[in-house]
């Protein structure tokens, strides 16, 4: 049987997230700079805007200082 692929900083932010705790080791606000700056350098690889979208609205919902794991928040209850 297959088993999906994961690594161990999957395994760990998968942990943190369904803890609860979201405290910045990578605040969203820095990917949404980097996803920003991939735009501009790449627009049209698949998935960029809607990912750059998903994050700026996570950052208007006040989770921008939060870990980049946070975006779970958006989706699932925590």
């Amino acid at each position: 049987m297959a088993k999906p692929v994961a690594s161990a900083a999957v395994k760990t932010a998968g942990a943190v997230m369904l803890s609860g705790a979201f405290a910045p080791a990578a605040p969203l606000e820095m990917i949404l700079k980097d996803l920003h700056f991939a735009k501009e350098a790449a627009s049209d690889a698949p998935g960029l805007s809607a990912f750059a979208e998903i994050y700026a609205n996570a950052s208007a919902e006040g989770l921008g200082e939060l870990d980049v794991t946070a975006i779970v928040r958006r989706y699932l209850p925590v």
